[in-house]
This record gives structure tokens, sequence and C-alpha cells, in this order.
């Protein structure tokens, strides 16, 4: 599945969980206050539309660290990575918000930098960090993330041309209170 394709496809997944998991009440599991720190872990996969032009398994992390902005919203700086090992990874950093929907669902986004890395690549774009997650406990959750990003790259000649990435996975994390 390509690149694009995949995007859309993960988009249009969690756009129907996030609307179907929606319901009146927004009251947080626990009451939110003061700094937030999270660490995620999962399995996904990675496609760069440069080079390896399909989707790679991959193992994703994410760490975020920030403050609770009211009961229900969290602000952190996040930084992600889908690799597939040394060949090709699929970085994003930058803000990102998380808002409880109701006790136990949330969404998340970010806004930020996406950076491309493997097998002697290095080129950074604009990129977003998109989640849809559940708590499982106080402090676990399960969360599906979709990071899609754009970024140049120079051929032999010199010429630049636009490429896409995407990494995505399920992810199960940790998340202080």
């Amino acid at each position: 599945m390509s690149g694009p394709r995949l995007v859309r496809r993960s988009l249009l997944g969690a756009a129907l969980v996030a609307l179907l998991a929606a319901p009146a009440s927004a009251q947080p599991v626990i009451p939110h206050t003061g700094t937030v720190l999270e660490a995620d872990i999962g399995l996904g996969v990675v496609a760069v539309s440069a080079g390896v032009g399909v989707a790679r398994p991959a193992v994703n992390v994410g760490l975020g660290a920030g403050w609770w902005a009211g009961d229900n919203t969290a602000i952190t700086l996040r930084v992600t990575d889908a690799s597939f090992g040394p060949a090709l990874n699929l970085l994003f950093v930058g803000p990102s918000i998380q808002r409880w929907i109701d006790e136990r669902w949330w969404l998340g986004g970010g806004i930020g930098a996406t950076v491309v890395l493997g097998d002697g690549v290095f080129q950074a774009g604009f990129g977003v960090d998109l989640r849809v997650g559940r708590a499982l406990s106080d402090t676990v959750n399960v969360s599906l993330e979709i990071t899609p990003g754009t970024f140049s790259m120079r051929d032999d000649g010199g010429v630049f041309y636009g490429q896409r990435g995407v990494g995505a996975g399920v992810l199960i994390g940790y998340q202080a209170p």
C-alpha cells in the first residue's frame, strides 16, 4: 500500500473511531493538574515515497512532556519515531495537544517537523502527529498514532522534488497522572 493511500485510510479510520467514541460527557478519568509525562511503544508501519516506496514493518515509540492546561487538555512537546531499523526512520518533533472527550477516550494532535533518516539520508520537512486513544487505567492507555509528513529531496542532478512519508502504529503507553 502506498504512503498517501495509507495516510488517507489511517486518517479515515482514526476519525471513525473518534466519532463513534464521542459521548456527551467530558469528564476525565481523574482530575489532571500539573505536569504530564508520557511514553509509548508499539508496532506499525513506515513508508516514504523516496527509495522505500512500500510500507515496511516498524517499531513505533513516542515521548511527551508538558503540562495540563485544564482537567481535560494537555499541552506537550512530543517526539515520535516509526523505525524500520537503521534503514528507515520517520521522526516527528513538535507541540501537541491531547483532549479527553470522555472519561476513557482522548484525541491528540500536533504540528511540527518531520525528519527522515536512514542509509545516509537526512531530510527535514513539515509533519503532523494524529492520535486517538483509550485509557485502560489511570496511567496506561492504548492508542492509534498516524504521523504523515512532507519533505524535499535532491536528485543526483541537484533538482529538488517533494516527497511524502507516513508512520502509523498501535501503541501501548504510560501517562503519569
